[in-house]
């Protein structure tokens, strides 16, 4: 298999292709890997969306199709984010199918130094720690509950509740028995029981 092939599949090898050769980050690409890959997949089909050619993709059709295959599952923020990232991933491959060797400009971001003595004048109290999750995906500015339930690669499922109520519950699109088991224990753990009628 080459890159240079123009199906979908080679998309993904292009673009590890880009980290490999140290072109782009891990953390740059993987977003418009993701993107990418879910929308063909939907679209397409999971057997055959690899050898969908690419230079035949309409990436406004496309995102049409995806939104109307999966309603419900994605925000109206979510669907112009994978947009805008098929965009761009669509746009370098077939560049790079015309110009073969052609790589993407993908410049570090928020990455300005510091003079070491501004550094030194903040006070400790007012720097954030920076969690885990925090540290692997390195997020451009701080996310919002809306934002972390509808990320890439996760589910928003609506439920209602007994009472009536609606709620939405975020997994992610590959969830294992046994995270699901550990969920469930959690749910039944916090829940409490109804209020007890008395009999007169």
């Amino acid at each position: 298999m080459s890159m240079g092939d123009g199906k979908a599949k080679n998309v993904l090898e292009y673009l590890d292709n880009l980290i490999e050769k140290g072109k782009a980050t891990s953390g740059a690409i993987t977003p418009l890997k993701t993107a990418f890959t879910q929308v063909v997949r939907v679209v397409d089909g999971e057997e055959n969306w690899g050898e969908t050619d690419v230079k035949g993709i309409d990436v406004e059709d496309y995102m049409a199709r995806f939104a109307n295959l999966t309603m419900g599952k994605y925000s109206s923020d979510s669907l112009t984010v994978y947009k805008s990232r098929v965009n761009k991933v669509v746009s370098w491959y077939i560049q790079f199918l015309d110009k073969p060797g052609w790589t993407p400009d993908v410049k570090k971001r928020n990455r300005t130094p510091k003079s070491k003595t501004s550094e030194q004048q903040k006070p400790a109290s007012t720097q954030a720690p920076v969690t885990p999750s925090q540290m692997l995906t390195q997020p451009e500015r701080p996310q919002s509950m809306p934002e972390i339930a509808n990320a890439p690669g996760r589910v928003l499922y609506p439920y209602p509740l007994t009472d009536g109520q609606l709620i939405h519950i975020s997994l992610p699109v590959r969830l294992l028995k046994d995270d699901a088991r550990r969920i469930s224990a959690f749910i039944e753990s916090i829940a409490i029981d109804p209020p007890t009628q008395e009999t007169k």
